[in-house]
């Protein structure tokens, strides 16, 4: 705030102390002159009040601009009401004080309700992921045992599926979470990308693709687990909307990319802008009825986090490519 504003803010503050001054000159001085008095006495009071209130000015004045600088200090600090709001304060303005202390009160008790149940909720979906792995470590036993190769290459892409879906609820929570989940190491580009593949190996023999693949032969310092959810997101993706024995590619363009293309049914072009929104299916999930709607926002959020940006270009009938860019500001290359 200007110098001026503040000046014009202090005197609406005391308005009705200075218009009852000038009210009291007036007054007076059509006293003197309807009693027909002498001059001088008049000007003497004026000449005392006048040097009185500049005073009474200067000194108010001065404590208004110290009272403002002190609150614009606890206000850009400010967790809690501190006591100091409460000093030299006149009735009403404790009152306000008050007011504000209360709602400051019940904002900080809504907020520790929250912290305590987003907590009871972190833990109990994690005695869920946990506690669900059991049946589906069993049904991936019984699978194993089933002699119809068909039936079999079904059942493993389906429990991928849900091992997928399982991993999608844990992270989304961890990344609504307040402690740091991630450890920046330096890591190669190539292991990840081959445990993602290795891990959907089942979805690509099951749907009969085929995978080109080009060695990646870089490092990055980013998050292992966390890069591999963003390849893997875009993996499963592209083996989700590429029909039956068609191709997905996976390549490096230069030593900052890890491109993952696909020659499925692609993404209308008014859906592009909005693929990363959270709950956005688009026309396709809408008509294949496999979009969540969360995996790409997702990736977007993870994305940010590791300092990395990842773009997705795509044509109705042609394909789709995804392209996730590791050289961002935020992050650091490795050249073997």
């Amino acid at each position: 705030m200007s110098k001026f504003k503040v000046f014009l803010s202090y005197l609406r503050h005391r308005a009705a102390l200075y218009l009852a001054v000038i009210c009291f000159f007036i007054l007076t001085t059509i006293i003197f002159f309807l009693f027909d008095l002498s001059m001088v006495p008049l000007l003497l009071l004026f000449s005392l009040i006048m040097e009185v209130t500049l005073v009474f000015f200067l000194v108010d004045f001065i404590r208004f601009i110290n009272r403002h600088k002190n609150l614009q200090i606890d206000v850009e600090s400010i967790e809690t009401m501190p006591e100091s709001f409460f000093e030299h304060s006149h009735l009403i303005e404790n009152d306000y004080l008050h007011i504000i202390k209360s709602l400051c009160d019940a904002k900080d008790m809504q907020m520790r309700k929250s912290t305590e149940a987003y907590a009871d909720m972190m833990e109990y979906y994690s005695v869920w992921a946990h506690q669900i792995k059991t049946p589906i470590s069993a049904l991936s036993l019984t699978i194993q045992n089933i002699e119809d190769e068909e039936l079999k290459g079904n059942l493993k892409s389906e429990l991928l599926r849900i091992e997928e879906y399982v991993d999608m609820v844990l992270n989304y929570l961890r990344l609504d979470s307040e402690t740091n989940d991630f450890l920046f190491e330096k890591i190669s580009v190539e292991d990840i990308v081959k445990g993602e593949i290795k891990r959907f190996m089942p979805l690509f023999m099951n749907k009969r693709i085929a995978l080109e693949y080009d060695p990646i032969d870089f490092k990055v310092v980013s998050d292992r687990k966390w890069l591999g959810f963003c390849i893997g997101q875009l993996l499963s993706n592209a083996l989700k909307y590429t029909k039956a024995e068609s191709k997905v590619k996976i390549y490096s363009n230069s030593s900052n990319t890890i491109t993952i293309e696909d020659n499925g049914i692609g993404i209308a072009s008014e859906d592009l802008p909005r693929i990363f929104d959270r709950g956005y299916t688009g026309y396709n999930g809408r008509q294949e009825k496999k979009s969540t709607g969360i995996g790409l926002y997702l990736v977007k959020r993870t994305a940010d986090k590791l300092g990395i940006r990842v773009e997705i270009d795509s044509t109705i009938g042609v394909g789709t490519k995804a392209i996730i860019f590791l050289n961002s500001k935020d992050s650091s290359m490795i050249k073997d």
